[in-house]
């Protein structure tokens, strides 16, 4: 007995010094603003490995969180030009220095191609692989760039810089002509460089200003801007003008064509990008792309494989798009608030990118690199948090019907359903992923089956629809809930009162609701469906059970802005006061959790291990359930406001969050940030380093 005593007591002791020295870790890395995102990374990870405590989470997790997914690189100083995307022109960047000098570099190394001095400067350049082309001054004659000689005649003509492009072989070259009072026709002139002689005029049947000329990387096309807003692509060879319809209105300031030649894409003024594919070269159809960027795009250009295109806009965004599908390949990457000019896979790679500012500063990341704690879809999801064997999905509408997520890897199920009511507003899905319902802007609802989409039934009375003429609503606004089994199906009737329908189409006795409660915030069922919780905009919470009707509020105003079901027979509120766990049958709170903050939405792991809230300005905050102690700083999520819905997966793996346009899933399965962070690691501590930091108890294979 006294030796199994001495030893709990050292095992004691021993732990006890881990997680003092965890502790000191964590405040001495805290305290350290200058640290590499590397180096923060690997202590994080060695201070969780000595003892893993609310503190080493949270700097596990800001960590990860800060990691930019990008690392610092050249800096070129200089301002881009041109209009030919990077893996349109050979892999050429085209710019002036400081000193308003052209300069032309290769944009695999970074590094100039030519050391002649250009001034003024080349207005587009090419690499045919043979000889570095350009075109040069207002005669328009084209250079080899490295030796200077003069390989074409000029074709006699002027124009701006915008309205010139230059074919990837260097033989044809192609010049946008405006409309004029003599009646000259506004199109594009085809002229052989080698002689300088016209071949060809593709004609515009209306149209006025015509700029940013470019060729197709396999010459077949050329493309244009007409008017500002309109894109025009004709065949090179017989001036045939091909159709690609486009809505937008705003002005177009990028554009591009794949090097297969089946995919269109272009950036407008207003951050919107648009994108379109075909089979024949000759009829090109819309993909349906939700854009992330809210300013001007800056540069587009596709990988070489024309897989994946990268858009890039002024406030610091690039986004990388499955040129297929239309979707995100990967999630959307943020460069703090720097304006940039250009993001572009590195020539042959469809992984490695290069971003540049609009200072010359350069970060290179890698899309393989890409293990992310965070992660954005585009589509309306609403608590869509299904765990289904074997794996967690989310769902989130789509254009086509619905798309289930797998967060943990795999490509998305796409499930296509045609219902002829309008954009989807909403979807729930039930616990068991076998069902799911879907609100549509008329107030329509649909129970639908998840693996096929087909329509189970469709409810008479419509969802309550006021929610469309507020400007400030989310589609999480809709009230709709499902049982676990998806079987029974609440939500708050067009006339105001609450409906629960199963899906034979038996209606329970509707729930009236007073005038003051009518603006819900959130509703729940229970597992089984025979239980309903409503939270109001005012912070009000009440319970119902359904095989009664009867009623009990469980949550005065002001302390319980959301509540949802725990367990059999517990809910939780979160309000002013912080959250509770209440037994709602004696009204009597078995748990309080005071969060010294104003929250408005909750959402509670069923392992019992963390808490998430949401505040005023939409940040998300993980709690350690058991402490009530931060775990990290706030999330900060694109798009998301107090008012969206926060839901932990089924097998607590996962966070979901309802934005107003994407569904959104943060891994906060703690178990596997260290390896997280570990595979964002691009630079090891030094064996200093690891002393300065670790003294003699440290390990340099932390990240091993």
């Amino acid at each position: 007995a006294g030796t199994v005593l001495a030893v709990s007591q050292a095992k004691k002791a021993q732990r006890g010094r881990a997680a003092a020295e965890a502790s000191q870790l964590v405040a001495t890395v805290r305290s350290q603003s200058n640290l590499s995102a590397s180096a923060r990374l690997q202590l994080a990870a060695e201070a969780d490995r000595r003892a893993s405590t609310p503190a080493t989470k949270g700097l596990l997790l800001d960590a990860i969180a800060q990691d930019p997914g990008f690392t610092a690189g050249k800096v070129l100083q200089v301002t881009l030009t041109g209009n030919t995307p990077i893996s349109a022109d050979g892999g050429i960047l085209l710019g002036i220095d400081n000193n308003a000098i052209g300069v032309v570099r290769d944009a695999t190394t970074l590094e100039p191609l030519t050391t002649r001095p250009f001034r003024p400067a080349p207005v587009v350049a090419v690499d045919t692989g043979s000889r570095l082309l350009g075109v040069l001054g207002s005669s328009l004659e084209t250079v080899d760039l490295q030796s200077g000689e003069i390989v074409g005649q000029s074709p006699g003509v002027t124009a701006r810089p915008s309205q010139i492009g230059l074919s990837r072989d260097g033989k044809t070259l192609a010049i946008a002509n405006d409309s004029d009072e003599s009646g000259t026709q506004a199109g594009v002139s085809l002229y052989d460089v080698a002689s300088g002689r016209r071949l060809l005029t593709l004609s515009i049947l209306e149209g006025v200003a015509v700029r940013d000329v470019t060729f197709s990387p396999d010459g077949r096309h050329v493309m244009a801007v007409v008017d500002e807003s309109r894109l025009v692509v004709w065949e090179a060879a017989t001036g045939k003008q091909l159709v690609v319809e486009s809505n937008g209105r705003a002005a177009i300031t990028r554009l591009a064509m794949s090097p297969s030649g089946e995919h269109i894409a272009l950036g407008r003024d207003d951050g919107l990008v648009e994108m379109w594919t075909s089979d024949d070269r000759e009829h090109f159809q819309p993909l349906d792309i939700r854009s992330l960027h809210n300013g001007t795009i800056s540069w587009i250009d596709f990988d070489q494989q024309s897989g994946r295109m990268v858009s890039t806009s002024r406030d610091g965004v690039a986004v990388v798009w499955d040129t297929t599908t239309g979707k995100l390949a990967t999630r959307s990457r943020t460069f703090g608030g720097r304006k940039l000019s250009a993001s572009f896979f590195r020539p042959g790679s469809a992984t490695n990118l290069v971003s540049i500012d609009t200072d010359g500063r350069t970060w290179e990341w890698d899309l393989q690199r890409d293990v992310a704690l965070l992660t954005t879809r585009p589509g309306v999801n609403l608590g869509a948090t299904v765990s289904a064997s074997p794996e967690t999905r989310v769902l989130a509408s789509s254009a086509a019907g619905m798309v289930a997520y797998i967060p943990s890897g795999g490509a998305p199920h796409e499930v296509p359903f045609d219902s002829g009511n309008g954009p989807k507003r909403a979807i729930a899905a039930s616990a068991d992923g076998t069902r799911f319902v879907v609100a549509y802007d008329g107030g329509r609802v649909e129970l639908r089956d998840a693996g096929s989409g087909d329509l189970l039934i469709a409810f008479v009375r419509h969802v309550h629809s006021l929610a469309f003429d507020d400007s400030q609503s989310n589609p999480g606004d809709l009230m709709v809930a499902l049982d676990r089994g998806g079987t029974r199906v609440a939500y708050q009737g067009a006339d105001q009162r609450i409906e629960v329908v199963d899906d034979d189409g038996t209606s329970l006795p509707p729930i009236n609701l007073s005038q003051q409660r009518r603006n819900l915030q959130a509703i729940d069922l229970s597992d089984d469906g025979s239980e309903l919780i409503i939270s109001t905009q005012a912070g009000e919470a009440i319970w119902y059970d359904l095989e009664g009707i009867d009623a009990a509020r469980i949550a005065p105003e002001g302390t319980g802005f959301d509540a949802q079901f725990v367990s059999k027979g517990r809910v939780t509120v979160v309000g002013r006061d912080g959250a509770q766990i209440i037994d709602f049958r004696s009204r009597q709170a078995t748990k309080r959790f005071a969060f010294g903050t104003d929250f408005r939405r909750l959402a509670v792991d069923s392992t019992g291990r963390l808490l998430a809230t949401v505040d005023s300005s939409g940040g998300v905050q993980l709690w350690d359930a058991d402490l009530v102690a931060r775990i990290g700083e706030v999330l900060h999520i694109r798009n998301v406001s107090s008012a969206v819905p926060i839901r932990f997966s089924a097998d607590g793996h996962y966070l979901l969050v309802s934005g107003p346009e994407e569904a959104t899933w943060v891994n906060v399965w703690t178990a596997d940030w260290p390896g997280v962070a570990c595979s964002l690691v691009t630079d090891r501590l030094s064996s200093d380093d690891f002393a300065r930091f670790l003294g003699s108890n440290g390990r340099a294979d932390s990240c091993s």
